[in-house]
């Protein structure tokens, strides 16, 4: 039995497809904005790339719909959005709307009537959304370290390969689509040279990078893939030594565990450091997680607070609020756990 490099070619694009198709599911699964953004930034590619659509449909009515959701159009708007997402974890939907809507009408507008301007609206968009995407990267950059540095500069960089290798391919085929000269004459031979030294080589590595990327952009997989320490995953001495100073300033000076609302989410911002190195920050500092940490400044406060004059009249539970506790369960139960005597019988004793 003879095998081909085609029937070898076929069965590795087969693999790498499911991967990356297994990685767009799980973040559907997920349903996230970040992570539905994601997985749709992957199957465009999985689309331009011609997976599973290398023959045409016999319906063309299927066909015209799978392009309406499939069109290279939606290409810059997605990976703007999805980088924005990174920035900003709480994404209004109408935002995300608003960047789809005038795409969504070209494309439907194009099934219905294929305009030759369609093409330039395709490209426009790209290199607007990829000049905004740069602005949002250099937001990004500075904030993530380590394993996390490594996993978004690879995302980032594979898919700046295929913007500049296979955006020009695209373009060249859509001109000669439309019999525009020397387009027309220049496709079959660059097409050829394309798959045969380009294409295939780009696609494996593309998808592997890919799919590794997408599993691990899920938050119950992504602790799996950071478990070195601060000072592994690329946070200096001084870098820690700074993040102490701001954070002890932070919770002893501005107070900030008094806010009930609270959330590691809030305090990365203010840190403008990734969630999970602070998360791991307090561990390795404090030998706390984020909700200990805040829970023992408040009760400090709550016991302080408890020999002054001017919360003599406060009952225990109001003057848990004024802590930042949300809940009397909530207080009664971390304090037992740190005091190890309930708010009552501490009182009682301040008393005797």
């Amino acid at each position: 039995m003879n095998i081909s490099w085609d029937n070898i070619y076929l069965a590795m694009q087969i693999v790498v497809s499911a991967q990356l198709i297994l990685g767009i599911l799980v973040n559907l699964y997920e349903f996230k904005p970040r992570n539905i953004l994601l997985a749709f930034h992957c199957y465009l590619i999985v689309y331009t790339y011609n997976i599973f659509f290398s023959y045409e449909l016999n319906n063309t009515y299927l066909n015209s719909s799978l392009h309406i959701i499939s069109s290279y159009i939606y290409f810059g708007p997605t990976l703007y959005l999805y980088l924005k997402s990174l920035v900003n974890e709480e994404l209004p939907i109408k935002h995300i709307i608003a960047h789809y809507l005038l795409p969504f009408v070209l494309c439907v507008a194009y099934n219905i009537y294929p305009y030759k301007l369609y093409t330039l609206f395709i490209y426009v968009f790209l290199i607007v959304y990829v000049i905004l995407s740069f602005g949002v990267y250099k937001k990004i950059i500075p904030i993530v370290k380590g394993n996390l540095k490594k996993r978004f500069s690879w995302f980032i960089g594979i898919t700046l390969v295929y913007l500049c290798l296979d955006t020009p391919m695209i373009i060249i085929e859509d001109l000669s689509f439309f019999n525009i000269s020397p387009f027309d004459e220049i496709y079959p031979s660059t097409n050829e040279f394309f798959y045969e030294y380009l294409h295939f080589p780009l696609l494996f590595f593309h998808f592997f990078i890919l799919s590794l990327y997408t599993i691990t952009e899920i938050p119950r997989f992504k602790k799996f893939f950071l478990t070195k320490t601060l000072k592994a995953s690329g946070v200096s001495t001084v870098e820690q030594q700074t993040l102490k100073h701001n954070i002890e300033s932070f919770f002893n000076d501005d107070k900030l565990f008094l806010n009930p609302d609270l959330s590691l989410e809030i305090l990365s911002k203010k840190l403008n450091t990734e969630k999970s190195l602070v998360s791991k920050f307090l561990k390795e500092t404090y030998n706390k997680g984020f909700n200990d940490f805040v829970n023992q400044y408040r009760i400090e406060a709550f016991k302080k607070h408890l020999s002054e004059k001017t919360y003599e009249n406060y009952d225990l539970v109001s003057l848990a609020k004024e802590t930042g506790f949300k809940s009397k369960a909530t207080f009664y139960r971390v304090f037992k756990q740190l005091e190890g005597i309930t708010p009552n019988q501490y009182k009682k004793q301040l008393d005797d």
